[in-house]
């Protein structure tokens, strides 16, 4: 693999790209170090007095600072193959879910509407309808691209803001489009990628020569990435470092082994992967076990559901009623007790260790009466013998202490 950080970063892009082992974590070292650094790298103080008002979650992870000098070429090619992949995405079809909506500058439940004369493409398909508005934003130029982005920076202009935003929405549909076979719903990806590239409208500095596609590219692959780690199962499939890199590289490693002729096993792709073998493990388990509602229904002839045939971890309820009266005949025991003592150095005892919460030591109660701690431990000892026989007489069984103390 290339030791140009340039060139490091473009691999970094491609999900699908064909890499030995070495040049995958290596790859996935780029993609996956923290995109803090690289904004901290990339941040101005001023950002925090002018934030977009949006309320986005928080994520830690990303790419390295270097992988930020992909020259303007390569965002200018990209940016020129945005238009062209739309026609091509919007032949996709997916549920819709809930998309940004930048006007507002909020993360909801609206959508971008279609206008009238395209109404007829929304009602056959959202993601389709959804392309076609987006296609509509016009690409800007790098002046015009600076100029906003100083506005934005320095007066916090919130149109500016918009017209970053919108200009980029289908570099975020290329690069969700991605990472569809991971999850079904496109459109959910999308809006990951949206609030990843507000954040990166958000962080962005039109000073450095580098433009906003370039320096987004990472913040919206992180959030869709995030997402699919989140959300790719019912049960969270794991956010650590190992556990991402068996995630997207777990199935392909083994098809690779295989098509070499070697065996796929977990001690072989731990070390290929180098992760432990028990991530290894754990992600196959997860990976392959299908994922099951427990309130899906159990036949066609039985009322139940799954979860209802699952035996619950508490005991039965004449078994917590009888624990209950059993505690409270036990408490009004010693409570009776209590009232029996009359000398200070076993109410001391009493109160201050065999009732107390946080109980003095044998020393500290020897201290106070100016006697040897092994004196109050026979004192105590005595008290715990008549408290035994006092409960056996009160509810007619024997009652085991446990009031060893210190």
């Amino acid at each position: 693999m290339s030791e140009d950080p340039k060139e490091q970063a473009k691999q970094a892009l491609q999900p699908d790209a064909v890499l030995d082992p070495k040049q995958r974590l290596e790859v996935e070292t780029v993609i996956d170090d923290s995109i803090e650094a690289a904004a901290s790298a990339h941040r101005i103080e001023s950002y925090t007095d002018n934030p977009i008002t949006l309320d986005v979650p928080a994520l830690g992870r990303g790419v390295d600072t270097a992988s930020l000098l992909i020259d303007d070429r390569a965002a200018a090619e990209s940016n020129s193959s945005l238009t062209a992949e739309t026609k091509a995405l919007a032949n996709d079809t997916a549920s819709p879910p809930a998309v940004t909506d930048f006007r507002r500058n909020t993360v909801g439940s609206a959508s971008l509407q279609p206008r009238a004369e395209d109404s007829f493409v929304a009602v056959r398909d959202p993601l389709q309808a959804y392309m076609a508005e987006v296609s509509r934003y016009d690409l800007l130029t790098v002046e015009e691209e600076v100029d906003l982005a100083s506005r934005y920076q320095q007066h916090g202009d919130p149109e500016a803001a918009y017209k970053l935003v919108t200009a980029n929405l289908r570099l975020v549909a290329k690069i969700a489009f991605k990472y569809r076979r991971y999850y079904k719903n496109v459109l959910d990806l999308i809006q990951e990628g949206n609030i990843g590239l507000m954040k990166a409208v958000q962080k962005f500095d039109p000073n450095r020569g580098v433009r906003l596609s370039t320096y987004a590219r990472y913040w919206i692959q992180a959030y869709v990435m995030y997402f699919l780690l989140a959300n790719h199962r019912i049960v969270k499939v794991g956010t650590t470092q190992a556990k991402r890199k068996l995630f997207y590289n777990l199935n392909k490693e083994t098809r690779r082994l295989k098509q070499m002729g070697f065996d796929p096993t977990p001690d072989r792709i731990a070390e290929n992967l180098d992760v432990e073998v028990k991530d290894v493990i754990e992600m196959q388990q997860r990976l392959g076990s299908p994922d099951a509602s427990l309130d899906q229904p159990i036949g066609q002839e039985d009322d139940r559901t799954l979860g209802q045939t699952i035996p619950s971890s508490s005991p039965d309820l004449d078994v917590q009623v009888g624990e209950a009266e059993m505690m409270n005949l036990v408490s009004a025991s010693m409570r009776s007790f209590g009232k029996t003592i009359d000398k200070p150095r076993e109410l001391v005892i009493w109160h201050e260790r065999l009732m107390a919460e946080e109980p003095l030591t044998l020393e500290e109660v020897g201290q106070r009466f100016g006697v040897t701690r092994e004196r109050v431990r026979q004192i105590e000892a005595r008290m715990k013998q008549r408290l035994k026989a006092h409960l056996l007489k009160e509810m007619g069984t024997e009652v085991e202490l446990s009031v060893d103390k210190p």
